[in-house]
């Protein structure tokens, strides 16, 4: 279960037109149907393991989304969502479709022993999907283009500077904990000599 799904038979046929070079409302017109205007459900950019309980736990998070933004983790264990406690990650998934994109989202994760809180702007899953396919399409190496970019973009190259970025504060986190814990110790030892 993840953040990145689909969401069903139109969604195939919409996608299979652009991969044509249809667009979604020569595909509409083609089952005979007027095309609607559905409205975008919410993404935050997470892979979840679908078998955590007590919340969702974090496996995945995509590069430059909203989570990434909000400081979101790899084993990040998202506890909350706004007042609403998580007991499961389809409740996760659920709360976060139900966001309109461009609002704001406070996510509570369990970090280790500590409590984080954590604010995101919800994204628009069906943008995501479109650029997406738009990138994977412009990647494709049978376009006579594709050669021209050489498979990286600035878009590319600004997902991956964030991604490591973000690695690189994880780490120094991480090891200023250590260090932080380290001086207590140290502390402690020295009070208890000084007695």
């Amino acid at each position: 279960m993840s953040m990145l799904k689909w969401g069903g038979a139109a969604t195939l046929l919409v996608l299979l037109g652009l991969a044509l070079g249809q667009s979604s409302t020569s595909v509409a017109a083609d089952k005979g149907s007027k095309p609607a205007a559905a409205p975008s459900a919410g993404w935050i950019g997470v892979v979840l393991d679908e078998k955590s309980e007590g919340g969702a736990l974090v496996k995945k998070v995509f590069p430059g989304g909203p989570a990434a933004g909000a400081g979101v983790r790899v084993g990040d264990k998202i506890v909350s969502v706004g007042n609403k406690k998580l007991t499961s990650p389809k409740m996760l998934i659920e709360a976060v479709e139900k966001s309109k994109p461009g609002s704001a989202l406070t996510i509570t994760v369990m970090r280790g022993d500590n409590k984080v809180q954590l604010a995101a702007i919800v994204g628009s899953l069906r943008e995501f999907h479109e650029s997406y396919i738009h990138e994977m399409m412009r990647r494709d190496p049978r376009d006579p283009n594709s050669a021209k970019f050489a498979g990286v973009s600035a878009k590319d190259m600004n997902a991956e500077m964030f991604r490591r970025l973000m690695e690189q504060n994880q780490r120094l986190e991480i090891t200023m904990q250590a260090v932080l814990k380290e001086v207590q110790e140290l502390r402690a030892e020295v009070k208890a000599l000084k007695k």
